[in-house]
């Protein structure tokens, strides 16, 4: 059992790291350049937020064992579900001011 849980323990720390590589790209992507620089940095607080308080989750063992892994388990599943409603940037020219972005909502009428 301790083989099969430190392969699932570095999974996770992988996939975790892949995650965070992800979120940061993709960030950069979405903003317009003159907010660029503060949507990365509350992307990057709202991260690290997440990294600070997991491990009070742990205290959920109290409760009863499986309650820790069922909690991150549920977290990342709803991660993964509200990254598949992002919108697809490939070849497409993104907004680069605070007036790109409004006019853009202007024209879109499902926004």
């Amino acid at each position: 059992m301790t083989i099969f849980r430190t392969t699932v323990g570095t999974l996770g720390k992988m996939f975790a790291e892949g995650a965070f590589t992800k979120v940061f790209l993709y960030t950069s992507e979405l903003y317009p350049t003159v907010i660029r620089q503060s949507g990365l940095g509350y992307s990057s607080f709202m991260a690290l937020t997440g990294v600070s308080v997991s491990p009070l989750i742990m205290v959920l063992e109290e409760l009863w064992l499986p309650l820790p892994a069922i909690v991150f388990s549920l977290v990342a599943f709803a991660a993964g579900l509200s990254a598949c409603l992002l919108s697809e940037t490939h070849n497409s020219r993104l907004p680069e001011t605070i007036e790109d972005v409004e006019q853009t909502r202007a024209i879109s009428p499902d926004i």
